[in-house]
């Protein structure tokens, strides 16, 4: 509807649902750390980071995570699970590619994989979409727009996961757009830049001189989150990655398995010894 567009459902945050007798039975820890972990505003699971609005690709890369979770609680059972899953016509065709808009009380089945992938039981198919049923390089918890400038540059203040630390950079605009937007688009093939969704995600030229006085910043971590996600993908270019590593991650990519790798000799070494 008109009225549900830019607002979510408007519906209850984790607080008041909490509060409410009706929901008793449910456990809301789940929620609530996914809302913290996210920077999502007072319980309001809804939005997209510290935003009060989310984007379709933010919505689309939420979808698949529900997919990825739904085929992960096969490992906290022992026995395979029959999921109900009780929704809205809009995640049916972000999730499924249902098509045409599901009817009221409509339903179809699947066969989820650990990965997301999904299968249509009647017709035997794999769902076919465009999703990247990857891991992402990094997490980008919040992208928030400072007060001041910069010798006249708008400055974003970009919270990442990376190798389990949390971090934050300022880096102003032309930064961004200048030393990670332009050489990524730059150094990606037109297929590969269509494959992993970027394309009109940064905000163009023209958005920043018709909305100077706008907060641009979720597009920003919309971009930064659809980049975090293509560089978990095998066929991303290693340099690019560097690239994105040095100027947005402080150099922290990679230097997990780094310390995995000098654990794991210093434990042979001990065993030789023994």
């Amino acid at each position: 509807m008109h009225s549900h567009v830019g607002r979510g459902n408007r519906g209850s945050t984790v607080e008041e649902l909490s509060r409410s007798s009706d929901f008793s039975v449910f456990d809301w820890k789940e929620v609530e750390a996914y809302c913290q972990k996210r920077r999502v505003n007072a319980g309001k699971w809804w939005h997209h980071g510290p935003h009060s609005e989310e984007t379709e690709s933010s919505f689309q890369r939420r979808a698949v995570r529900l997919k990825k979770w739904l085929g992960s609680l096969q490992d906290h059972w022992a026995v395979p699970l029959n999921v109900l899953l009780v929704c809205h016509g809009g995640i049916m065709q972000a999730a499924f590619d249902y098509q045409p808009h599901p009817p009221n009380c409509g339903f179809r089945v699947y066969d989820l994989q650990r990965t997301g992938v999904a299968t249509h039981v009647a017709r035997g198919q794999a769902v076919v979409r465009p999703d990247l049923l990857v891991d992402p390089a990094f997490e980008v918890l919040s992208v928030r727009r400072l007060p001041e400038k910069a010798n006249g540059n708008t400055v974003f203040r970009v919270e990442v996961l990376v190798a389990q630390q949390e971090f934050f950079s300022d880096i102003s605009e032309n930064v961004l757009r200048e030393r990670l937007h332009d050489p990524v688009k730059e150094g990606l093939s037109p297929e590969l830049y269509e494959k992993y969704g970027l394309s009109g995600l940064f905000p163009s030229w023209w958005s920043w001189l018709n909305r100077a006085r706008a907060d641009l910043s979720i597009y920003i971590q919309d971009y930064l989150e659809q980049l975090a996600l293509a560089m978990g993908d095998d066929g991303f270019p290693p340099t690019l990655a560097e690239l994105v590593n040095q100027l947005l991650l402080q150099g922290h990519l990679g230097q997990e398995e780094q310390r995995e790798g000098e654990d794991g000799e210093d434990a042979e070494g001990m065993c030789k010894m023994s």
